[in-house]
């Protein structure tokens, strides 16, 4: 819009709750509902008067041509600091963020300096210099941002909360990054950022809420989900929001499923929960219902066969947790096979075989790298029984006749073309003659797969932070998965300094490193030669990294993604010896 030259807005005074603004225009008179005119032009406005906090109306009157006022909007001067959430609601003191949703919640900041921030080990101040805010850390000027945008940028990036949530080895529901803003008048807001914050709550009558830190309820009014504890198979229900009595209401439909468990429509803001029409489920129920299942699991774990009840379940679920983008380690059956190598090579064994191509089994290799990111291991761990995978794989192929092993035949022999395609699968109606085919098509599907999963393991120990792996590091990796017996040490370079390390996990976690000590080392490199030290005792067989604790394997995880070369060199020369 052009109200031509002579237009002039001026800042007189401005507090948390009032501002004075000198307002003129050549070509008329200016006037506005929101304040009180005072001597020469100045306009008092108070916060409490304007509709919209953030800016104030000012309507423009042309002389002698009233009909052709208009109306425009100035920036309200109010100083402030304030993060508003996916509501339009300002985030309070000891609330949690979904980390899915951190690009989504806005910061404002109006006239007031943000004395520092923090979040994890990171200090920052935010300052204003020439007319331009700033952040600055350790004393320098990082980069100019400006006054409101999405949260995120106050962060740098995705990837860099997502290694100091990591960096915490804490689970889903443990861990949390602290964020602390210390404002120059004295108040403070803190609050902490977290996967998956929210956990739904059955208060009787068939009745949810959701609950954020503490318990207490939280604002929350998207789509939920119901899923069949026994039966991953079965298409999920969905539940909306009752806006009228403020909660969700269960449908009688789930009363005969029993245990059911509640997800958010999409990942990273609902922590999912189990629920029960039948009967309420407190505390300690829900601890000891959670010790017994495990146990179940894992006892029926060493007596499972190819086909049998529980790997259907095992796969729905992972089929299930894939298409809800669900988290795994929420589910027990996924929870039990990941601490067990034997049954994550059958795992993967059973979704190897079910790829029909190139493409698919690349596309699983990436879902597989989020599984076990859910469930705090990594694939290269596997490296002690790649030469072994069909000793690893018999115990669970009892009888090679049921249709698990059958299928497995069938998808073999259509590799085949012609008459030798038919004549192999001619043989399932001649047992002699397909138990003679069953060896070929096992030594033919286990070459395959062994490939195939020494590829997921070489990629899974060149995960990192940022930086992909140059070739040298990728070659390196390669052979300690693939041909280990041709590893041979490298030198270090002696300008190479380690800036990744944790603070103190607990005495448990200690005590386990300190059983690895490095000697002659000291600062970062004792931290990062000691989690090194033990995958090489897990390499050698001498300790299960599978079944430790969690903070230790996700202290091993991160340590491996945030110094990857130097993880993979310092592995290398480990194993050389």
């Amino acid at each position: 819009m052009n109200i031509g030259n002579g237009f002039s807005v001026s800042l007189q005074h401005a507090d948390k709750d009032t501002c004075q603004i000198k307002v003129t225009w050549d070509h008329g008179h200016v006037t506005t509902n929101e304040g009180v005119k005072k001597a020469n032009d100045v306009w008092e406005i108070k916060k409490e008067d304007c509709p919209d906090h953030r800016c104030i109306h000012f309507t423009l009157v042309p002389e002698g041509n009233s009909l052709n006022q208009f109306t425009i909007s100035v920036k309200a001067p109010f100083k402030d600091f304030s993060i508003i959430n996916i509501y339009g609601d300002n985030v309070i003191n000891d609330s949690w963020v979904p980390y899915t949703d951190i690009d989504k919640y806005q910061y404002h900041i109006v006239g007031q300096n943000v004395k520092q921030y923090s979040f994890g080990d990171v200090v920052r101040e935010l300052r204003w210099m020439n007319d331009k805010l700033y952040i600055f850390e350790k004393g320098k000027a990082i980069k100019p941002i400006p006054y409101e945008g999405n949260l995120l940028i106050l962060f740098d990036s995705r990837e860099n909360l997502r290694s100091k949530l990591e960096r915490t080895s804490m689970n889903m529901l443990n861990a949390e990054l602290k964020v602390s803003f210390s404002l120059s008048n004295s108040n403070s807001l803190e609050f902490s950022i977290k996967d998956s914050p929210y956990r739904p709550k059955q208060i009787g009558n068939g009745r949810l809420i959701i609950t954020g830190n503490n318990h207490i309820p939280v604002k929350f009014t998207g789509v939920l989900k119901l899923l069949k504890l026994e039966e991953p198979e079965l298409e999920p229900i969905e539940i909306s929001f009752d806006e009228e009595n403020g909660s969700y209401t269960l449908p009688e439909d789930i009363r005969p499923w029993g245990k059911t468990i509640v997800i958010g429509r999409t990942r990273g803001r609902i922590c999912p929960a189990l629920v029960d029409l039948t009967r309420e489920m407190d505390g300690a129920f829900r601890a000891n219902n959670r010790e017994n299942a495990i146990s179940s699991i894992k006892e029926k774990l060493t007596k499972s066969t190819l086909g049998d009840n529980l790997w259907k379940r095992i796969l729905g679920w992972f089929d299930r947790s894939q298409k809800e983008d669900i988290p795994a380690s929420s589910i027990l059956e996924l929870y039990c096979t990941a601490q067990d190598y034997k049954a994550l090579i059958c795992l993967v064994f059973q979704l190897f075989v079910k790829c029909t191509d190139d493409n698919e089994r690349e596309i699983l290799k990436e879902k597989l790298k989020i599984f076990s990111s859910d469930l705090a291991f990594q694939w290269y761990w596997l490296q002690p029984y790649l030469s072994g995978i069909f000793s690893q794989l018999n115990t669970f192929i009892s009888d090679p006749m049921v249709p698990a092993v059958q299928d497995i035949y069938i998808k073999w022999s259509m590799t085949y073309k012609g008459e030798d395609m038919i004549k192999l699968l001619s043989a399932l109606n001649d047992p002699e003659q397909y138990m003679s085919n069953i060896v070929q098509c096992f030594n033919d599907v286990l070459s395959l797969f062994t490939d195939w999963l020494k590829d997921l393991c070489v990629s899974s120990l060149t995960e990192s932070y940022g930086i992909p792996s140059n070739d040298i590091i990728v070659d390196l990796a390669e052979t300690i998965i693939k041909i280990p017996k041709k590893i041979y040490p490298i030198e270090l370079k002696k300008d190479d300094y380690i800036d990744s390390n944790q603070e103190y996990l607990g005495e448990e976690v200690a005590l386990f490193f300190n059983t690895y000590n490095e000697p002659n080392r000291s600062g970062n490199e004792q931290w990062l030669f000691k989690r090194v030290n033990a995958v090489v005792a897990h390499i050698k067989k001498g300790v299960d990294l599978f079944t430790v604790k969690d903070e230790i394997r996700r202290s091993i995880i991160f340590c491996s993604k945030s110094s990857n070369p130097h993880f993979i060199i310092a592995l290398n020369n480990k194993l050389s010896h």
